[in-house]
């Protein structure tokens, strides 16, 4: 679901920003890997912990601009 929802964000061109967990089995998904390599997805790393929260948990960040 969640690979069709930014197809269609992409295609109404709207700033999208998503969160996962680092380790997260969404972004290796077929179809979430023809999203990134169809379009540009632009992603970064960061700890959860860096800006107070309890757990150090790392999160990536995705989004269609590369200022994520």
């Amino acid at each position: 679901r969640m690979t069709l929802i930014l197809y269609i964000l992409q295609a109404k061109a709207v700033v999208w920003l998503y969160e996962q967990p680092t380790s997260s089995i969404l972004w290796p998904h077929p179809r979430m890997e023809r999203f990134i390599n169809d379009n540009s997805a632009y992603r970064v790393h960061t700890w959860m912990g860096s800006y107070g929260a309890a757990s150090p948990k790392g999160t990536t960040l995705w989004c269609a601009r590369p200022s994520v």
